[in-house]
């Protein structure tokens, strides 16, 4: 079954409810229907593509997730895109040629989607940037952090991730940045 929107299928999840496939422009809702088709498909959003294949997740039961443009999530009417206070430090400072290595981190006990990306200022290529959106206060803040991996272990611990180092780094845990100042 060819997808009628979009250039390349850039990711799926499979939710509570529906499987989801991104392409670079629309998001489709992939439904089992049994034999002979096997699967439909139905586009349930346009203009909200994913950006890369690791920039989605569900929170709860809510997919959240970032497109070339924007973030969005699935709400009860559909696909939102949700307004960004942040939006500038993000989109005018991404790296498009090397957008495909953004992802989304999850840090549970604390409501938050951290969205890491590349900056066309830091000039690597590499993950140097982050936009975090507290899902239960409805607030946004961004900063510079190197991040190349992230897991969120909720149980029993805190968050992890991966330092341009390969240093691995529990978050949530003290005041300080592995022993130095914190900045905001």
């Amino acid at each position: 079954y060819r997808l009628p929107r979009g250039n390349r299928i850039v990711g799926g999840m499979q939710t509570t409810t529906v499987g989801l496939l991104w392409t670079d422009f629309s998001l489709y809702a992939a439904s089992y229907i049994g034999f002979p088709l096997v699967f439909s498909f139905t586009e349930i959003g346009d203009n909200c593509g994913l950006i890369a294949q690791k920039a989605a997740t569900v929170i709860g039961t809510v997919p959240y997730w970032m497109s070339d443009h924007g973030f969005f999530r699935m709400g009860s009417g559909g696909v939102e895109q949700i307004p960004c206070s942040v939006w500038d430090f993000v989109f005018k400072d991404l790296d498009d040629a090397n957008s495909d290595k953004c992802f989304v981190g999850l840090d549970y006990h604390y409501s938050e989607a951290f969205f890491f990306f590349p900056s066309a200022s830091g000039g690597t290529g590499e993950i140097d940037s982050y936009a975090k959106y507290n899902i239960a206060e409805n607030l946004w803040d961004c900063g510079r952090l190197i991040r190349t991996a992230w897991m969120d272990t909720n149980r029993p611990g805190t968050p992890q991730g991966v330092d341009g180092d390969g240093v691995v780094m529990q978050h949530d845990t003290s005041v300080d940045a592995n022993g130095e100042p914190m900045t905001g």
